[in-house]
């Protein structure tokens, strides 16, 4: 009997995939790029004292009272 997708996705080699890895390079270096400016947006949040603060993906938000503090 033929392994499953799942199996055969788990099965450890000691090859790479250098196709995979190639086309993971962009989407992963992305990736990186968002969680360093959801990094830098919440410490700069805490610093002018916002607390309340959300995440979806790549969207950011805060309370409407808080847009425009100085």
């Amino acid at each position: 009997m033929a392994a499953s997708a799942a199996e055969r996705l788990n099965e450890q080699t000691p090859d790479l995939d250098a196709a995979s890895q190639l086309r993971g390079i962009a989407p992963n270096f992305v990736h990186s790029l968002d969680a360093a400016a959801l990094t830098l947006s919440l410490i700069s949040a805490k610093v002018r004292g916002i607390a309340a603060f959300t995440s979806v993906h790549d969207a950011y938000g805060i309370r409407g009272g808080h847009s425009r503090r100085s």
